[in-house]
């Protein structure tokens, strides 16, 4: 499981699933939210323009403290009020109605039936099982009386047995209160009117004392009745809503299906060329070289893959030169070796005339000296990659330096018979660099254009300045060249192009690689162009002065 878990693929699914399921849940969170609110508005305002349909059958004038008769002179519903709840329940067949009178009784319940308006005068048992009590608190009452209209969530005080969508409003009508002779006396007092009489009984105007003021009592507010419209619940309002949010939530779930399924299926596609170029590290692990990873498409990973086949191509080519450098290598070993053993133990044994062993010392001296320069590549090559090598930067004249070199090859140049020209843009040209490591180039370069070259071929050296900041050696030689193939890797370590040994019996494949190491040394580059069977040029940069090196190499 941990290995499974390990995979990028199964990383990227349980992230993208995680992100999926969290964005499913906060959008299906929203759209209950947003459709919750707005069945809430809708029922809210069904319920508060059925109330006031219903509200205005019961309007009072003012001093009349009595609610309209309800029921005809048969004891059935009025007339009037059938036609108000019928218009009621066409408009919002899911409401319910409730009249109670001042004191929180039960006098109307209505409904819509199945045959038309279904109607309850009192609380009995065939009332809905949501009202649970016979009386409307008197708490209640108070708050729909001092606030005239309540529009809620609300279960009125306990009435019903659950929170229901309602609106109530309060009936209210405003009456004189009762005024007692007492009170009157007192409301006379307060007035600051005199109270005393003739003995006729006759006021000094002739009016009677009782009545010759007039008392206007504070007229009262009466509630006589609440009025209040609820959500009967089970309707086809309820069930489209519940419909669209059922409906919503599928599409919601289906296309999180559907983009996973779509996910899984790219991502795994996409992730294959990974998984091949994982495979493919593994047998190079365990030396086969010759895997390939198969390209697909154009994107960042068929990139990936082409670079990994380049890499592949580049160690499978890099193994083979190794595996040819040590056979190289061996047989350069153990060729002079052998002669040299051969030729020693034919001395010693008087198997070779002493007028001849002289001849023969020599031939021992240049094995001697190949197997030094076997020795002498091998040393260099890894002082260099070690960085034991320092080089000593210093101002030197390339020009003098190259004639040197070009003159000590004097004998193989007139034996192949070449056509030597030496270009410069002047007699003395300053470089700034590593001197012993700039003549090792310069030899290596100069020794291969020889080896390489036709008889009476062109032999040319030309030192140009390359910039302001620096100055071009080119090296250039008609002779066999090199074939196009062979050009990117012609300054690999153990690299030989002259497979067969034919031409070069000398060589180790190391003299180029070594020449390339040193010129990046001094912060420049070297590159080749040939024509194969015709001609071939190596060119490289130095810098005239100290400002041209890389920072590091001052």
């Amino acid at each position: 499981m941990k290995r499974y878990l390990k995979s990028i693929h199964t990383r990227y699914m349980l992230t993208f699933m995680t992100i999926m399921i969290l964005t499913i849940l906060i959008l299906g969170m929203i759209i209950t939210n947003i459709i919750t609110n707005f069945t809430l508005d809708l029922k809210l305002k069904e319920m508060y323009e059925s109330n006031v349909t219903l509200s205005s059958y019961f309007r009072v004038e003012e001093n009349d403290g009595v609610l309209p008769e309800i029921k005809d002179e048969n004891g059935k519903l009025s007339a009037s009020l059938a036609e108000a709840l019928k218009t009621l329940f066409l408009i919002s067949p899911q409401t319910g109605a409730l009249v109670f009178d001042g004191e929180g009784n039960l006098i109307l319940h209505a409904t819509k039936g199945e045959d038309g308006v279904s109607v309850s005068y009192e609380y009995t048992e065939n009332l809905p099982e949501i009202i649970s009590r016979e009386q409307l608190p008197l708490g209640f009452l108070n708050r729909v009386q001092s606030n005239k209209a309540v529009s809620l969530n609300d279960s009125c005080d306990g009435y019903f047995s659950n929170e229901v969508y309602l609106y109530a409003k309060a009936i209210t009508t405003m009456v004189e209160p009762p005024v007692e002779e007492e009170d009157k006396e007192d409301a006379k007092s307060a007035a600051g009117i005199s109270l005393l009489a003739t003995d006729s009984g006759e006021s000094s105007d002739g009016k009677d004392s009782d009545t010759d003021i007039e008392i206007k009592p504070v007229l009262q507010e009466k509630l006589l009745g609440v009025v209040i419209c609820y959500d009967a619940g089970n309707t086809e309002q309820d069930k489209m809503l519940k419909g669209m949010m059922t409906a919503i939530i599928s599409t919601l779930i289906w296309i999180m299906i559907a983009s996973l399924v779509a996910i899984f299926g790219i991502s795994y596609y996409s992730m294959k060329p990974l998984r091949q170029i994982g495979q493919a590290a593994k047998s190079f692990s365990r030396g086969k070289f010759n895997v390939r990873v198969k390209v697909r498409g154009n994107n960042e990973l068929a990139e990936l893959a082409e670079s990994f086949n380049q890499m592949a191509s580049a160690i499978e080519s890099k193994d083979e030169m190794q595996k040819n450098f040590l056979s190289n290598v061996s047989h350069d070993l153990k060729t002079p070796m052998t002669t040299i053993a051969g030729f020693v133990d034919g001395i010693l044994d008087g198997a070779i005339p002493r007028d001849k062993q002289d001849y023969y010392l020599n031939i021992i001296k240049n094995e001697v000296k190949r197997l030094s320069r076997l020795v002498t590549s091998l040393l260099d090559i890894s002082r260099l990659q070690s960085g034991e090598r320092k080089f000593e930067f210093k101002q030197f004249n390339i020009c003098e330096l190259t004639r040197q070199t070009v003159l000590s090859f004097e004998n193989q140049l007139e034996e192949k018979k070449l056509n030597v020209e030496f270009d410069t843009d002047d007699f003395d040209m300053m470089v700034y660099g590593d001197t012993d490591a700039i003549n090792q180039v310069i030899y290596n370069l100069c020794h291969n254009a020889i080896k390489f070259s036709y008889n009476e071929g062109l032999y040319r050296v030309s030192i140009k300045y390359d910039s302001n900041y620096t100055v071009r050696f080119t090296m250039y030689n008609e002779g066999i060249g090199i074939a196009s193939d062979d050009i990117p890797y012609v300054f690999d370590r153990f690299y030989k192009s002259d497979n067969s040994r034919g031409l070069d019996k000398t060589g180790t494949g190391l003299g180029l690689f070594i020449t390339k190491t040193i010129v990046e040394a001094h912060g420049q580059k070297i590159t080749v162009e040939s024509e194969y069977e015709k001609w071939c040029m190596f060119s490289f940069t130095l810098p005239r002065n100290p400002k041209s090196l890389p920072k590091g190499d001052k």
